[in-house]
């Protein structure tokens, strides 16, 4: 079990709990390798635990505070069992085929809610794990009737159980570690209401992370956010074509990569400076980055981040010229910036 924090995260001014520890390391960075960096972190740690996020705080709110780290404790510890039974399923029948779960692992969820109050008499009933699909990394379930009715939280949950828990499962920024290392960083450093929906919690060891539930009847983002502008790239989604996306959310988060470090996400000249030459039409770009560059003033160092990010956006036969100039201009950052784009490595060039 991890340590816990609480924080006054929710409108209600109710204590809610979110797990330290190895959720500060995954909200530091998106690492191109998470499990590696995970592999140095646990071998300096006695208590090795792997429960990343936080619980909704409509749970918190059910738990009794003096009987609160046990509660907590058992909850976890039965989204483990469910994780790993489902993980673990084999059928026998086409029915079985369907449900992708035995209704033992359905009970077993639905008891440990119900004994804490979190299920109201009709959740309990129609409580149950609805298979919603598969993809390449692992497969999605909605928990029907976890649900906060008291105070109208529009919030429906699902659970994504991983195929594997494989340190090594992490191919292209696909796979547990990725995927909740990105989750994490998101909610930690982006927020919770935009339109990449929420992740609330999951696990390392047993292999599953739940989000919110997404179809056409959610309500809509609170926030929109250009991704690509704050320096983040998906792989994996599409909206023209609906890949992984409904009603203005992008929901999966596998494929994330950043074009950015986070400290240059927090620099708003650099981000002016990239949005800027961005807007200029592509044929009058290269122009406005060739003056911006020569006659740079104020916060030089800002300036020359975001000249540095638009490169990918420039004519190609100019661009290893350009990488050149940036890199003349001995910056450690400017530097890291050329590297996340893949202009280095595009270019053979050596920093």
């Amino acid at each position: 079990m991890e340590n816990l924090n609480i924080h006054n995260y929710n409108s209600y001014n109710t204590p809610q709990y979110s797990f330290t520890g190895v959720t500060n390391k995954l909200s530091k960075a998106i690492y191109p390798h998470p499990e590696e960096a995970l592999k140095d972190y646990f071998s300096k740690r006695i208590d090795k635990k792997s429960t990343v996020g936080r619980l909704p705080s409509f749970i918190t709110r059910k738990l009794e505070k003096e009987n609160m780290p046990e509660a907590i404790k058992d909850i976890l510890s039965t989204f483990d069992k469910v994780a790993e039974e489902i993980r673990d399923f084999s059928y026998t029948t086409f029915e079985e085929w369907q449900l992708g779960r035995s209704q033992a692992t359905v009970n077993k969820l639905r008891d440990v809610l119900a004994k804490y109050n979190i299920l109201s008499k009709s959740d309990y009933d129609n409580f149950d794990l609805e298979f919603l699909g598969k993809g390449g990394k692992g497969k999605v379930f909605k928990i029907v009737g976890l649900k906060d009715l008291e105070h109208f939280d529009e919030d429906d949950f699902v659970i994504k159980v991983f195929y594997t828990k494989d340190l090594g499962d992490s191919y292209a920024n696909h796979g547990l570690f990725s995927e909740v290392n990105a989750a994490a960083f998101w909610m930690k450093n982006i927020g919770f209401d935009t339109n990449r929906g929420k992740f609330f919690f999951g696990d390392l060891n047993s292999g599953y992370m739940v989000n919110k539930f997404i179809d056409e009847d959610v309500r809509l983002p609170k926030r929109k956010i250009d991704f690509e502008k704050i320096g983040f790239h998906f792989t994996d989604e599409d909206a023209k074509m609906g890949q992984n996306f409904i009603r203005e959310y992008f929901y999966d988060w596998g494929g994330c990569t950043q074009t950015v470090n986070f400290l240059n996400l927090k620099d708003h000249v650099m981000r002016r400076t990239r949005n800027y030459i961005m807007t200029v039409p592509k044929n009058k770009r290269l122009k406005e980055w060739l003056k911006k560059f020569n006659e740079v003033s104020g916060n030089k160092e800002s300036v020359y981040a975001g000249l540095a990010q638009c490169i990918p956006y420039l004519p190609k036969d100019v661009q290893a010229q350009l990488v050149k100039k940036c890199i003349g201009l001995n910056s450690k950052r400017i530097d890291s910036i050329l590297k996340n784009e893949n202009l280095v490595q595009n270019f053979e060039i050596v920093v």
